[in-house]
């Protein structure tokens, strides 16, 4: 196996993987996924490198990956359909692909090779000039019409008022058009500001995905499988102690915002029983703060068969009770018909390890490029339920795309 003799911090380790990353040609398949150094009792990496080429074997299902061995997923929201038995027309499938190098930068920082099939890439990592390259990429964004949005919140309040649907997370996009082709130091300049715990970048072909996700879809380490969906939004004010204080204290004590955790733990932990011998609920209505953000976060616990693949959580799991509302299957009918088709927005970047760890996002927060037709999109959501205001669910949709916006124009 080769050595790579490097000892750095995490931050050059970061610079040195995107350094690494935008010097690869058109033929690389790549995925990076990035703790940010966040702390958590369920972490299972700080920062993970995946690197694959014309040679690397590529799924398109779920169905035909083994329960162990190195893997890497990109899986789009759509893939439900199959799931469920809806008819609609399947635009994106998953890109997952088994890599033929991994690297991994350690808890004593420095990087160890798990896989190496092609030496000379990590020759060439070692070789790698750690840059702070933060490129100028400027977007030319669209505005969300209001008047589209409220004629969205209000067909779906229709259904929760007939008892339809008791929840429902309505997404809108975002859509803008680039030039710079780098596109991919666009990641550095934006995840210094969000450092979210489950940042991810994935390419695949001319699909590139920013992942800047504070949640977390599942882990599943030996026979514990853990989902923790966030629900309950409120901004930030950092630069006002007392204020911030009091936006935390208001989250924590939202009527409104206690109920679209409480039911999207409900849907989780029924979701969950259909897999695990055992659902617990270990952490409930937790306060996670971000940049412009505060969040309520819950933890749900079952305890599953070592072996289970990753083919069986996503059956059951998927896709994540925070991204679709309650009930899953009546909230997806009226979604699929309502919304733009959503891709790879709100489904989920993950891992399998050969130990047989999953680790898997949620793709919020994340910017999507078409590298081809130099496009790119952004979407943003809000659960709405009995209790929501239309004006106050559009603002907080503009609050979690207001710092990529930012940064991209």
């Amino acid at each position: 196996m080769i050595h790579i003799d490097i000892t750095e911090s995490y931050d050059k380790a970061l610079q040195r993987a995107l350094s690494f990353l935008g010097g690869l040609d058109d033929s690389h398949t790549f995925a990076l996924y990035n703790s940010n150094e966040v702390d958590s009792p369920y972490s299972d990496t700080r920062l993970l490198l995946m690197i694959g080429d014309s040679s690397s074997k590529r799924h398109r299902s779920l169905t035909t990956v083994l329960a162990h061995g190195w893997v890497s997923c990109l899986i789009p929201f759509e893939y439900h359909h199959s799931l469920f038995g809806i008819q609609a027309p399947q635009t994106y499938t998953p890109l997952i692909f088994e890599p033929n190098l991994v690297l991994e930068f350690m808890e004593n920082n420095s990087w160890k090779v798990h896989l190496a099939s092609r030496p000379e890439l990590v020759h060439r990592f070692i070789n790698t000039i750690a840059s702070k390259s933060e490129s100028n990429v400027e977007v030319e964004w669209n505005q969300i019409d209001q008047q589209d949005y409220r004629n969205g919140f209000e067909t779906i309040y229709s259904h929760i008022c007939r008892g339809d649907i008791y929840e429902a997370n309505y997404c809108v996009p975002f859509y803008g058009k680039y030039k710079n082709n780098k596109v991919l130091d666009l990641y550095l300049k934006i995840n210094r500001e969000t450092r979210a715990p489950f940042s991810a970048i994935f390419k695949m072909d001319n699909t590139l995905i920013l992942s800047f996700s504070p949640e977390r879809f599942y882990l599943k380490h030996q026979d514990s499988l853990i989902s923790q969906p966030i629900k309950g939004t409120a901004k930030t004010d950092w630069d006002n102690p007392e204020n911030n204080k009091k936006l935390i204290h208001e989250l924590q004590n939202s009527t409104k915002e206690r109920a679209e955790n409480t039911m999207i733990v409900d849907l989780v932990r029924n979701d969950m029983s259909q897999l695990a011998k055992t659902v617990s609920v270990p952490k409930y209505l937790e306060v996670q703060s971000f940049p412009t953000v505060h969040q309520l976060v819950s933890t749900v616990q079952g305890r599953v068969l070592p072996n289970t693949s990753m083919r069986q959580v996503f059956r059951h799991l998927f896709p994540m009770g925070s991204m679709t509302g309650a009930p899953k299957k009546s909230m997806l009918t009226i979604v699929n018909a309502l919304e733009h088709t959503r891709g790879y927005y709100s489904g989920s970047i993950g891992y399998q390890r050969p130990n047989g760890t999953q680790n898997f996002n949620v793709v919020i927060r994340s910017l999507v490029f078409d590298l081809q037709k130099q496009w790119v999109n952004l979407w943003v959501g809000s659960a709405i339920t009995f209790y929501s205001n239309v004006q106050d669910e559009f603002n907080e949709c503009l609050v979690k795309a207001q710092m990529i916006l930012k940064l991209t124009k």
